[in-house]
């Protein structure tokens, strides 16, 4: 992808070096009317990952949230890794619509640890969600939409791609919730 080279890296407080692109309104809003859309909206996470990982535009990628999601205006889109493959007649219809032959597809976002038990020392298998260092690190290439407890980001062969803020790359610690890959 073109813009993916115009990304810079931002060091966290521990020491991680995280690549992220800084000016994401130059890609995604190309034409009057996304960027007409996009200065009316808040909370707009999920479509700006969505019009970035499957490079359509904004006001596509709103439609879809509004007709899948339920998403009203000026709100969140909440819970989407629970909605997003829940009722999958639903979203083939919808995603004809407006995806096109694009597919989003679940990807495992948990690790498995193995902890010894302090009383009887026994290996524990234990598993927990990813957090954005991990991910990065197990796909580095592709195109991914990442959603958290709070907020949603795309991430783009191992770059990551948010609203144009600083915190989303820096806050590599926090678990993902869903990751979805786009095909």
């Amino acid at each position: 992808m073109k813009y993916i080279s115009n990304s810079t890296t931002v060091t966290t407080r521990s020491g991680v070096e995280v690549p992220y692109l800084a000016n994401v309104d130059q890609f995604a809003f190309r034409t009057k009317k996304d960027k007409a859309l996009r200065s009316k909206e808040n909370n707009d996470c999920v479509v700006i990952a969505l019009a970035h990982a499957l490079e359509i535009s904004y006001s596509k990628a709103h439609a879809f949230c509004k007709e899948y999601f339920n998403r009203k205006d000026k709100e969140g889109v909440f819970y989407f890794h629970r909605i997003l493959f829940t009722n999958k007649q639903k979203y083939k219809e919808i995603a004809e619509k407006y995806l096109g032959n694009k597919k989003l597809k679940a990807v495992n976002a948990t690790t498995v640890y193995r902890n010894r038990c302090k009383w009887y020392g026994t290996m524990k298998e234990v598993q927990r969600k990813m957090t954005l260092k991990t991910f990065l690190k197990t796909y580095p290439k592709g195109r991914y939409v990442l959603a958290f407890s709070d907020h949603a980001i795309a991430v783009i062969d191992g770059v990551v791609v948010g609203n144009g803020e600083i915190g989303d790359a820096i806050r590599v610690r926090r678990p993902i919730e869903i990751a979805v890959e786009v095909k």
